[in-house]
């Protein structure tokens, strides 16, 4: 079992528990047609969008963090006068709470090496949107409970999970989890 926890870990977690589960257990991840997808974001377009809109004084790629057992490496680091701001770049075309997660981690990881951090940004390449996130003390505490949650789930396995079906039709994991589809609605689990 790997001993660090990523930010990809996080998010995916926040989607599905099982994926992180599977994924900790050395079970071979299915590629995806949202992973191929995700890959193919022109993240230097972004950065000649993102960086004349925002200004920073500085904007590192993909700049490795950690903290204690968690790790995560953000598309960008955002560097500000007094302060920094992770940027993470997503093909998907809706806002998702997964993606929420995973920005509160990055903002969480600077700050626990000592950056100020006031907000993040996600850029949605399709809607050419950028949504900003301001990071607060209820972000900070749910993500600490959500690492808590995700180790538990790593070390003792999962209940039973029910989430809408269409999460599961393009999930990396379906040959593993087989969750049972009852009026869009998959059950799976517990899994042990």
């Amino acid at each position: 079992m790997e001993s660090y926890l990523t930010a990809s870990d996080l998010k995916n977690f926040a989607f599905c528990p099982l994926t992180v589960y599977f994924k900790k257990r050395g079970m071979e991840e299915r590629r995806t047609e949202a992973m191929e997808e995700g890959e193919l974001t022109d993240q230097e377009v972004v950065v000649n969008f993102v960086t004349p809109t925002l200004r920073p004084k500085e904007t590192l790629r993909k700049p490795f963090l950690k903290w204690r057992d968690v790790s995560g490496v953000p598309d960008f680091v955002l560097k500000f006068d007094s302060s920094s701001s992770p940027l993470e770049v997503k093909s998907s075309p809706e806002q998702r709470r997964d993606h929420r997660l995973q920005l509160s981690l990055y903002c969480f990881l600077l700050e626990m090496n000592q950056e100020r951090v006031r907000r993040g940004y996600i850029y949605y390449v399709r809607r050419r949107e950028l949504y900003t996130m301001d990071f607060t003390a209820e972000r900070r505490r749910e993500v600490v409970r959500t690492l808590n949650s995700l180790r538990r789930v790593v070390r003792e396995g999962a209940e039973e999970i029910r989430q809408p079906a269409r999460k599961c039709m393009n999930c990396g994991f379906l040959t593993y989890c087989r969750p049972e589809i009852r009026g869009g609605v998959a059950y799976a689990g517990p899994v042990r």
